[in-house]
Protein backbone atom coordinates (compact mmCIF):
# COMPACT_ATOMS: atom_id res chain seq x y z
CA UNK A 1 0.00 0.00 0.00
CA UNK A 2 1.42 3.22 -0.94
CA UNK A 3 1.68 6.51 1.30
CA UNK A 4 0.87 9.60 -1.01
CA UNK A 5 0.76 13.17 -0.54
CA UNK A 6 -3.30 12.50 -0.12
CA UNK A 7 -3.03 12.04 3.28
CA UNK A 8 -2.04 15.54 4.15
CA UNK A 9 -5.10 17.38 3.83
CA UNK A 10 -4.19 20.71 1.50
CA UNK A 11 -3.31 23.72 3.81
CA UNK A 12 -1.93 27.19 3.22
CA UNK A 13 -1.25 27.67 6.46
CA UNK A 14 2.36 28.01 7.79
CA UNK A 15 2.64 25.59 10.06
CA UNK A 16 5.31 23.39 8.24
CA UNK A 17 8.34 24.86 10.70
CA UNK A 18 6.68 24.44 13.95
CA UNK A 19 6.08 21.05 13.27
CA UNK A 20 9.43 20.24 12.06
CA UNK A 21 11.70 17.91 14.18
CA UNK A 22 14.28 21.40 14.52
CA UNK A 23 11.15 22.30 16.49
CA UNK A 24 9.19 19.84 18.21
CA UNK A 25 9.47 16.51 19.64
CA UNK A 26 7.26 13.83 18.25
CA UNK A 27 7.29 11.44 20.50
CA UNK A 28 6.71 13.69 22.96
CA UNK A 29 3.54 15.81 21.80
CA UNK A 30 2.36 12.60 20.59
CA UNK A 31 2.38 11.85 24.60
CA UNK A 32 0.95 15.54 25.54
CA UNK A 33 -2.18 14.49 23.12
CA UNK A 34 -2.76 10.97 24.46
CA UNK A 35 -2.52 13.12 27.93
CA UNK A 36 -4.63 16.21 26.48
CA UNK A 37 -6.91 14.37 23.84
CA UNK A 38 -10.35 16.12 23.66
CA UNK A 39 -9.30 19.31 25.20
CA UNK A 40 -7.35 21.27 22.39
CA UNK A 41 -7.02 24.08 24.26
CA UNK A 42 -5.27 22.41 27.18
CA UNK A 43 -3.43 20.35 24.50
CA UNK A 44 -1.87 23.52 22.27
CA UNK A 45 -1.44 25.10 25.99
CA UNK A 46 1.24 22.06 27.02
CA UNK A 47 2.59 22.47 23.76
CA UNK A 48 3.45 26.11 24.18
CA UNK A 49 4.53 25.87 27.75
CA UNK A 50 7.19 23.26 26.03
CA UNK A 51 8.09 24.38 23.23
CA UNK A 52 7.21 28.29 22.54
CA UNK A 53 7.09 29.86 26.07
CA UNK A 54 11.07 31.11 26.09
CA UNK A 55 10.61 32.15 22.69
CA UNK A 56 11.23 36.54 22.34
CA UNK A 57 7.91 37.30 21.21
CA UNK A 58 4.37 38.75 22.09
CA UNK A 59 1.91 36.25 23.62
CA UNK A 60 -0.15 36.04 20.90
CA UNK A 61 2.98 34.94 18.54
CA UNK A 62 3.61 32.22 21.25
CA UNK A 63 -0.57 31.11 20.89
CA UNK A 64 -0.46 30.94 17.29
CA UNK A 65 2.91 28.97 16.82
CA UNK A 66 1.75 26.38 19.19
CA UNK A 67 -1.98 26.09 17.50
CA UNK A 68 0.13 26.02 13.87
CA UNK A 69 2.28 22.81 15.53
CA UNK A 70 -1.68 21.36 16.85
CA UNK A 71 -2.35 22.20 12.84
CA UNK A 72 0.27 20.20 11.21
CA UNK A 73 -0.41 17.44 13.59
CA UNK A 74 -4.19 17.63 12.00
CA UNK A 75 -2.73 17.77 8.58
CA UNK A 76 -0.39 14.30 8.94
CA UNK A 77 -4.01 12.80 10.51
CA UNK A 78 -1.82 12.40 14.11
CA UNK A 79 -5.08 14.18 15.72
CA UNK A 80 -8.50 15.30 15.06
CA UNK A 81 -9.73 18.68 15.82
CA UNK A 82 -10.03 18.43 19.60
CA UNK A 83 -6.24 16.51 19.80
CA UNK A 84 -7.60 13.19 19.66
CA UNK A 85 -5.32 10.69 18.38
CA UNK A 86 -6.31 9.57 14.99
CA UNK A 87 -7.25 5.87 14.32
CA UNK A 88 -3.38 5.31 13.54
CA UNK A 89 -3.10 5.12 17.42
CA UNK A 90 -0.25 5.96 19.02
CA UNK A 91 0.02 2.96 21.46
CA UNK A 92 3.65 3.99 23.21
CA UNK A 93 7.01 5.88 23.32
CA UNK A 94 10.84 4.25 24.86
CA UNK A 95 8.08 0.92 25.72
CA UNK A 96 10.76 -1.07 26.99
CA UNK A 97 10.13 -4.88 29.14
CA UNK A 98 8.51 -8.42 28.47
CA UNK A 99 6.65 -7.26 25.58
CA UNK A 100 9.69 -5.88 23.86
CA UNK A 101 12.03 -9.08 25.22
CA UNK A 102 14.00 -6.12 27.14
CA UNK A 103 14.90 -4.47 24.08
CA UNK A 104 13.83 -0.48 23.61
CA UNK A 105 11.34 0.39 20.91
CA UNK A 106 11.06 4.32 20.22
CA UNK A 107 7.48 4.56 19.23
CA UNK A 108 4.37 2.15 18.79
CA UNK A 109 1.44 2.93 16.17
CA UNK A 110 -1.22 0.50 15.44
CA UNK A 111 -3.73 1.22 12.26
CA UNK A 112 -7.43 -0.15 12.10
CA UNK A 113 -7.73 1.67 8.58
CA UNK A 114 -8.99 -1.11 5.95
CA UNK A 115 -6.87 -3.61 7.44
CA UNK A 116 -5.13 -3.86 10.82
CA UNK A 117 -1.10 -3.16 11.14
CA UNK A 118 1.21 -2.23 13.44
CA UNK A 119 4.46 -0.15 13.13
CA UNK A 120 7.23 -0.15 15.16
CA UNK A 121 9.56 2.82 15.16
CA UNK A 122 13.31 2.60 15.91
CA UNK A 123 15.62 6.44 15.35
CA UNK A 124 19.06 6.36 15.89
CA UNK A 125 21.66 8.62 16.35
CA UNK A 126 24.46 6.68 14.75
CA UNK A 127 26.90 6.72 12.00
CA UNK A 128 25.89 3.39 10.71
CA UNK A 129 22.78 1.22 10.53
CA UNK A 130 24.37 -2.41 11.06
CA UNK A 131 22.86 -5.76 10.05
CA UNK A 132 22.70 -6.36 13.50
CA UNK A 133 20.32 -3.10 14.22
CA UNK A 134 18.06 -4.18 11.75
CA UNK A 135 18.21 -8.14 12.99
CA UNK A 136 17.12 -6.70 16.90
CA UNK A 137 14.27 -4.85 15.21
CA UNK A 138 13.26 -8.31 13.61
CA UNK A 139 13.62 -9.85 16.40
CA UNK A 140 11.03 -7.65 18.79
CA UNK A 141 8.56 -8.47 15.69
CA UNK A 142 7.82 -11.59 17.37
CA UNK A 143 7.06 -9.61 20.94
CA UNK A 144 5.01 -7.17 19.74
CA UNK A 145 3.86 -8.68 16.44
CA UNK A 146 4.25 -5.87 14.34
CA UNK A 147 3.88 -5.89 10.56
CA UNK A 148 5.86 -2.71 9.76
CA UNK A 149 9.57 -1.75 11.05
CA UNK A 150 10.46 1.82 10.36
CA UNK A 151 14.49 2.69 11.38
CA UNK A 152 15.26 6.15 10.81
CA UNK A 153 19.10 7.51 11.11
CA UNK A 154 21.11 10.31 11.05
CA UNK A 155 24.33 8.65 9.85
CA UNK A 156 24.10 5.73 7.13
CA UNK A 157 22.65 2.49 6.40
CA UNK A 158 25.25 -0.05 5.93
CA UNK A 159 25.22 -2.25 2.48
CA UNK A 160 25.25 -5.96 4.57
CA UNK A 161 22.15 -3.69 6.36
CA UNK A 162 20.21 -3.36 3.85
CA UNK A 163 20.96 -6.59 2.13
CA UNK A 164 19.50 -8.69 5.37
CA UNK A 165 15.96 -6.12 5.25
CA UNK A 166 15.20 -6.97 1.73
CA UNK A 167 15.91 -10.67 2.16
CA UNK A 168 13.34 -10.56 5.35
CA UNK A 169 10.90 -8.70 3.33
CA UNK A 170 11.62 -11.07 0.64
CA UNK A 171 11.08 -14.11 2.45
CA UNK A 172 7.91 -12.90 5.45
CA UNK A 173 5.20 -10.23 5.74
CA UNK A 174 6.86 -7.65 7.24
CA UNK A 175 7.63 -4.26 5.85
CA UNK A 176 11.23 -2.42 6.84
CA UNK A 177 10.88 0.98 5.94
CA UNK A 178 14.70 2.73 6.59
CA UNK A 179 15.36 6.51 6.30
CA UNK A 180 18.90 7.51 6.55
CA UNK A 181 20.85 11.19 7.22
CA UNK A 182 20.30 12.45 3.71
CA UNK A 183 16.08 11.73 4.45
CA UNK A 184 16.67 13.13 7.94
CA UNK A 185 17.76 16.48 6.84
CA UNK A 186 15.11 16.36 3.48
CA UNK A 187 12.57 16.11 6.18
CA UNK A 188 13.74 18.70 8.76
CA UNK A 189 13.54 21.25 6.01
CA UNK A 190 10.85 19.65 4.29
CA UNK A 191 7.96 17.81 6.26
CA UNK A 192 6.07 16.32 3.98
CA UNK A 193 9.18 14.99 2.18
CA UNK A 194 8.67 12.11 4.41
CA UNK A 195 5.68 11.04 1.77
CA UNK A 196 8.38 10.55 -0.70
CA UNK A 197 10.27 8.53 1.28
CA UNK A 198 7.41 6.43 2.38
CA UNK A 199 6.24 5.99 -0.54
CA UNK A 200 10.08 4.65 -2.36
CA UNK A 201 10.26 2.28 0.63
CA UNK A 202 6.75 0.56 0.16
CA UNK A 203 7.78 0.67 -3.69
CA UNK A 204 11.08 -1.26 -2.92
CA UNK A 205 8.64 -3.80 -0.67
CA UNK A 206 6.27 -4.10 -3.30
CA UNK A 207 9.25 -5.10 -5.94
CA UNK A 208 10.76 -7.80 -3.41
CA UNK A 209 7.37 -9.16 -2.82
CA UNK A 210 6.30 -9.20 -6.20
CA UNK A 211 4.28 -12.85 -7.08
CA UNK A 212 5.71 -15.01 -10.25
CA UNK A 213 2.14 -15.91 -12.32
Amino acid sequence: MYLTSSIMMRSDLPFGSEFSPSQISLFHVLELAHQYGGDWKAFEAAIRETYFEKHRTSDYNKRKLANNTKLGMIAYELIDRDANLTDLDYIATRLKGKQTGGAEVDVIFESSRLVYSRWQVQCKNSKVVTLDDIAKEVGITHFLKSNVIVVMTTGKVGAEARKYANKIMTDSNLCIVIADGDDIVGITKNPPAIAHIFNREAKNAMKLKAISI
